[in-house]
């Protein structure tokens, strides 16, 4: 059996761009480029979801063993689901699905 380790890698602002061009790619018909920022500048969050709606959001680009990035997925949570975690933009490129 094959082993399909993962690395997780913070979206930053130096990888920002990246990320949001790999969500684009995994999800042409939502645009996620908001949430991503809100990521990297937390100054952002009230601004892209309201105010008290969310204390934090992160994100990280999903590579493969050979450090080829493969997917993107992100965590949140609710101030009103304090126990509850949310998965985000959870996907895989198109061309590394199979």
């Amino acid at each position: 059996m094959e082993n399909h380790s993962v690395i997780y890698e913070k979206v930053k602002k130096d990888n920002l761009k990246l990320a949001i061009n790999v969500q684009r790619s995994i999800f042409p018909n939502e645009s996620g480029a908001l949430n991503l920022k809100a990521s990297v500048d937390k100054n952002l969050i009230e601004e892209v979801y309201g105010s008290g709606a969310r204390e934090s959001v992160k994100f990280w680009l999903c590579r493969d063993k050979k450090n080829v990035v493969v997917g993107i997925t992100g965590i949140y949570s609710y101030f009103e689901y304090p126990d509850d975690a949310w998965c985000a933009w959870y996907g895989v490129l198109p061309e590394r699905q199979g």
